[in-house]
């Protein structure tokens, strides 16, 4: 096997250098999950290995994602950008409201 062979490894489905699973990790869901999307936006991935000095991952997408439709939302202080394939749904609230989440310290303020 060629060490392009072996550092495509890690794509493999079940893939994991982990030594022990939990609920939430090391079972080996992730970045085969990573190269399946990017190939279905029409990209793909390319790993360059080299010891002692590093690896690199490229993720190549064609140009055409550069000029899709989005729709952006603010979450706090953060804007995100959504493909408008793939909001299902979108609704605006007529006044502001405040979420609070039992997990988080503090609210999120929307509108």
């Amino acid at each position: 096997m060629s060490d392009d062979e072996v550092a495509m490894l890690i794509f493999a489905p079940g893939f994991s250098t982990a030594e022990q699973v939990t609920d939430v990790s090391g079972r080996g869901v992730g970045m085969d999950v990573v190269k399946r999307n990017i190939q279905e936006m029409g990209g793909h991935v390319e790993i360059q290995s080299k010891q002692g000095t590093g690896t690199t991952i490229r993720i190549l997408l064609p140009l055409t994602l550069a000029i899709l439709d989005g729709m952006s939302v603010r979450v706090a202080d953060e804007v995100f950008i959504l493909p408008l394939n793939a909001v299902m749904e979108s609704l605006q609230p007529r006044k502001p409201i405040s979420i609070h989440w039992p997990a988080a310290s503090g609210c999120w303020k929307c509108g």
